[in-house]
């Protein structure tokens, strides 16, 4: 019997050793969230390519909208997120809840149909936009766009979303059919169908900031601090 049971304690301990071990390399395995406009435009080679050399590294790539992302982060379904730099909108909220780290700049665009009068400017300003049905785009950087409307006009009433929509896809074939006019960033543009669309500069121009962060109570994992290291 005691040889029995010494059997039988010696495969458990084993087994807590493969378990932890397991539950280590699950901890550190990078689970990241991103915006759809910076994943298809611009992300998806770089994962591609640190996944390529740390084949384990990365365990999960959610897709969603800012806010989706933000609650991820918050909920610990993911360690790190990736979205517009909506940071200034609750600073406090941000200072207090998160860390966060400057990726890139992306210019914002003025997306027009072909035909359209303003089409044959150089560059279009934000109140010669707010003049024409708005088709905004809700996929990623809704946030913003409202921020630049209300920082351009002197008369922020004068600036109506006329039409709401998710998919860049969608809103380029809206665009295309004389519905209306729309802001969107220059990534969201990426192997994109352009036909019978224009997009021209802001004037002033605008960029929107894309930003990586994770919450303050759960630091960054060395898989994260590698990502960012590598890739930016």
């Amino acid at each position: 019997m005691l040889t029995s049971a010494r059997k039988v304690v010696g495969e458990l301990q084993v087994l807590n050793q493969q378990v932890e071990q397991f539950h280590n390399e699950a901890d550190e395995a990078l689970k990241i969230g991103v915006i759809l406009s910076a994943l298809s435009g611009w992300l998806s080679p770089q994962l591609a390519s640190f996944t390529s050399r740390y084949p384990d590294a990365i365990s999960l790539v959610l897709e969603g909208i800012e806010e989706e992302i933000k609650e991820w982060v918050e909920s610990g379904v993911i360690n790190m997120g990736v979205t517009t730099d909506v940071t200034q909108l609750n600073l406090t909220y941000w200072l207090e809840n998160f860390e966060w780290q400057l990726l890139k700049k992306d210019e914002i665009v003025a997306v027009l149909p072909e035909s359209h009068p303003l089409s044959k400017e150089a560059s279009v300003t934000v109140a010669e936009l707010a003049e024409h049905p708005l088709i905004m785009s809700s996929g990623g950087c809704e946030a913003l766009i409202q921020q630049i409307f209300a920082h351009s006009l002197e008369e922020v009433d004068t600036f109506q979303v006329d039409f709401c929509v998710r998919d860049t896809w969608t809103l380029l074939q809206m665009v295309a059919g004389d519905v209306g006019v729309s802001l969107v960033p220059t990534l969201a543009l990426s192997n994109k169908p352009t036909a019978n669309v224009v997009t021209r500069p802001l004037s002033p121009r605008r960029d929107r900031n894309l930003i990586a962060f994770w919450p303050k109570r759960q630091p960054l994992n060395p898989v994260g601090k590698q990502f960012l290291k590598e890739c930016w």
